[in-house]
């Protein structure tokens, strides 16, 4: 698991290319359609590429194993901001914002990502450990262990406003 903690480990970020327009309905679904009815809330989402720039390995490939794939997926949950993948807009946490949060929110950040990562089918358990690292600039540890076809899949991130999520 080393190398797939430290491929996981170098910094990222999501390059958008352009953004859309997204409709939250009332019924709480969105959609691309700009009604623009009463009641309903216009989001602004990013377009990205298909994969972060860091998934790839020096040839190119994006995994090379199911829990290095996992791995990567949980990786993606925790960059994405909720509602941003428009293959699954209940999905992300996006992290990165949650650097400006109260202590009381940043408190409840591990149960936050063990209930996105608990709907991912592979995943038997989630339990994530949150450690802090500093104060000034804020900056977090977190540490998941996942469970998924039986196996223990230990990861460790790095969360700082000078590096984003690592």
């Amino acid at each position: 698991m080393s190398n797939l903690t430290n491929s996981l480990s170098s910094t990222s970020s999501l390059y958008p290319q352009s953004t859309a327009t997204l409709w939250l309905q009332l019924d709480g679904t969105y959609t691309a359609d700009s009604t623009g009815a009463q009641g309903e809330l216009a989001v602004q989402v990013p377009l990205t590429d298909a994969v972060c720039y860091d998934d790839l390995d020096p040839y190119g490939n994006e995994t090379t194993s199911d829990a290095q794939a996992l791995s990567q997926d949980v990786y993606h949950i925790l960059l994405e901001v909720y509602g941003s993948n428009l293959d699954d807009l209940a999905r992300g946490i996006g992290v990165e914002s949650w650097l400006s949060a109260s202590s009381a929110k940043i408190a409840a950040l591990p149960s936050v990502i063990d209930s996105q990562l608990r709907k991912d089918s592979r995943i038997t358990s989630s339990r994530t450990y949150l450690s802090v690292l500093g104060t000034s600039p804020p900056s977090y540890q977190i540490n998941i262990e996942i469970v998924a076809d039986g196996s223990v899949i230990p990861l460790a991130f790095l969360l700082s406003q000078a590096q984003g999520l690592q």
